[in-house]
């Protein structure tokens, strides 16, 4: 039972999830299997009253949402091999993707793993690393204009571009064109798609849960 202490989403916390897991156009490959695995957590809106039998009262103790937890693995349909991460913070570099340094503890300030759950927590975050090396490197913010080790031609639909300096325009280029090896598009798009029509821009962050199929990011990577 999960009340909203920090903010006032009420019922609409649970029923947005519902309304993304029904509408999203992505099905991960265990929901394929089983129509029952969900890409979000599940349940109702409740409220709840506690009734006192040696005084006769009843007490009105809030509005809640009666949720599966979101450690509830197998609800999502979680297979060995496969990892999911919790994002922490809106402020992070790594949680922006500005950064892609994973060495020592400190990114543990901005994810959590989800999946594998494991105590101690699971923490090897080689596919974290991997994904943030290539969105570091398609930042059109981070671009240096040093002139590429040799030119390197982009296709993008009917056009090519042929590139020979590091600038914004070849990374934005490059991330046109590559993003489909890293994200599933489907469920990126629909994602931003979701958070903007809802208002819920600040779940592009912190309350997102980068998760990574299989173990490898050249296999298939969901968001």
């Amino acid at each position: 039972m999960k009340a909203d202490v920090a903010s006032s989403e009420g019922a609409n916390n649970v029923e947005l999830a519902i309304l993304y897991n029904d509408a999203c156009p992505y099905r991960t490959p265990a929901q394929v299997e089983d129509a029952r695995v969900r890409q979000g957590i599940d349940g109702f809106p409740i409220v709840i009253f506690w009734h006192d039998t040696v005084d006769d009262e009843t007490t009105f103790l809030g509005k809640y949402n009666f949720n599966n937890d979101k450690g509830t693995e197998e609800v999502f349909g979680f297979e060995e091999g496969d990892e999911s991460w919790e994002v922490k913070n809106n402020t992070g570099d790594r949680v922006l993707w500005k950064s892609a340094n994973y060495t020592g503890d400190d990114w543990l300030n901005d994810f959590e793993a989800r999946y594998p759950d494991t105590d101690p927590p699971y923490t090897a975050p080689a596919q974290l690393a991997e994904f943030a090396t290539w969105m570091v490197s398609v930042d059109p913010t981070q671009a240096t204009e040093d002139a590429l080790a040799e030119p390197v031609t982009i296709v993008n639909g009917e056009n090519s571009t042929t590139f020979t300096n590091d600038t914004a325009a070849y990374r934005k280029a490059r991330f046109r064109a590559e993003l489909g090896n890293y994200v599933e598009l489907d469920s990126a798009l629909f994602y931003y798609l979701f958070t903007e029509l809802f208002l819920m821009v600040d779940s592009r962050a912190k309350n997102m849960f980068p998760s990574f199929i299989g173990t490898s990011l050249t296999e298939e990577v969901g968001t």
